[in-house]
């Protein structure tokens, strides 16, 4: 299994990896916070660097929503806490 931060800057590039990778071997999820569970309508978030600094935003909807669309297409990405 394999996970991913919610604010991590690869986020995106993770949620659609299953999309150019045939990996079947390998359970992918998104791990979110309650910070990011709060998210709602249309509000945004900082992604977050190694070092802790914020490099961009992203909307919490969007993303969400890129998420349920794989989930509902192969399975893929899960969530977790």
């Amino acid at each position: 299994m394999a996970y991913c931060a919610f604010d991590h800057p690869d986020v995106l590039n993770f949620i659609t990896a299953k999309d150019t990778i045939p990996v079947s071997q390998l359970n992918i999820s998104v791990a979110i916070t309650d910070i990011h569970a709060g998210c709602k309508g249309k509000q945004d978030y900082d992604l977050i660097t190694k070092d802790k600094e914020g490099c961009k935003s992203l909307n919490a909807r969007e993303v969400f929503d890129l998420i349920v669309n794989h989930a509902w297409k192969n399975g893929e990405p899960g969530m977790c806490l």
